[in-house]
């Protein structure tokens, strides 16, 4: 889905709602457990270099094994720059021997972008912006603080999104 817009505004409305949409259940207990994740990344699809942070919030819904992480990165790089906002549900499953584990995701992910468009050599230049709505999936893992996570895109959003963090908390 794509929603035409001149302001930040709007992608800022749609962030904000993603990444508040917790389970009422959760909510007493959400931030128990729960890791902040500094990261920088790649996007295939918009050839960008990220950098945002993210949450990943443990036991959501008193479900042991259930994450809820939403995050926000800044893209950079292919003539535009680019705000992202996820919400993504994954289910984390401990792989043998250590504290390695494995994540299946899935969620939804709103994307803002601006660039500088010109008519051609000497013309003065206009901002275009617009606001993207995709789906997600892909997977986590997560080795002690390490966190590496590899999404596929559909719709208005980068095909492929790669990252590495550092989980805090």
């Amino acid at each position: 889905m794509r929603i035409s817009t001149s302001s930040p505004a709007t992608a800022l409305l749609a962030a904000v709602s993603i990444l508040t949409a917790i389970p009422l259940s959760a909510q007493d207990s959400f931030f128990e457990g729960s890791e902040i994740v500094p990261r920088l990344g790649v996007t295939l699809g918009h050839e960008q270099v990220t950098v945002g942070v993210g949450l990943v919030a443990h036991g959501v819904a008193d479900v042991t094994y259930l994450e809820f992480r939403p995050g926000i990165d800044l893209g950079f790089g292919d003539d535009r720059t680019t705000l992202r906002a996820t919400g993504n549900i994954g289910y984390s499953i401990p792989a043998s021997g250590g504290d390695v584990r494995v994540s299946p995701l899935v969620g939804l992910s709103i994307l803002y972008e601006s660039q500088e468009v010109s008519a051609g050599e000497g013309s003065p230049t206009r901002s275009e912006s617009e606001t993207d709505l995709g789906l997600n999936v892909g997977v986590a893992a997560h080795s002690g603080d390490l966190i590496f996570e590899a999404l596929i895109g559909f719709g208005g959003i980068p095909d492929i999104s790669v990252s590495v963090g550092l989980g805090i908390g």
